[in-house]
């Protein structure tokens, strides 16, 4: 089938080395007690919650997936703007915490913002998205997937994010 060529390609495509650098921050977090952040709007924000159980579960990290936390960010989204639901929410944002901004078109503007607000505070930033966009010029360990079939990228991040979860084991030694 088609579709499967294409995901596998974009699979493919995926920087190994950026795939290392990303593993290796997060296995870090965990190491120095940093707390990981992941943020995504739709189907990104069902991996980014996915992403979070299993790093979790599998990693010991210390992770904050706001998008499960729908009354906290709702709230703010409705009283300051839902450019801002996510970045508000992060107050508790330290120095070296690291957020996962995931966004399949890079421009989500509430993922944005809450890029722009973790390297305000000094944190560090992975971003998980599609080809273009504002996220893929950001500071960060960028890992981007070159297609515009945005099924296609949901399904490579996911696959993209359980990789991660096994570099993050092996970094430990489980």
């Amino acid at each position: 089938m088609d579709y499967f060529d294409e995901v596998e390609k974009a699979i493919e495509s995926t920087s190994v080395e950026r795939m290392g650098q990303a593993a290796s921050l997060l296995e870090k977090a965990g190491k120095f007690g940093q707390r990981v952040w992941i943020v995504g709007n739709g189907g990104s924000a069902a991996t980014a919650m996915h992403l979070s159980n299993d790093l979790q579960k599998m990693c010991g990290l210390d992770v904050i997936a706001l998008p499960s936390l729908v009354p906290t960010i709702t709230a703010y989204g409705n009283d300051m703007g839902w450019d801002r639901m996510f970045s508000a929410a992060m107050k508790s944002f330290r120095v070296g915490d690291i957020l996962v901004a995931i966004s399949c078109s890079g421009n989500s503007a509430n993922v944005v913002e809450a890029a722009k607000y973790a390297l305000e505070c000094d944190g560090k930033l992975i971003v998980l998205t599609g080809s273009g966009g504002i996220l893929e010029n950001m500071p960060g360990v960028i890992i981007s997937i070159p297609h515009k079939d945005i099924k296609v990228v949901e399904d490579a991040h996911s696959v993209i994010c359980h990789a991660l979860t096994g570099m993050i084991n092996e970094m430990q030694g489980v």
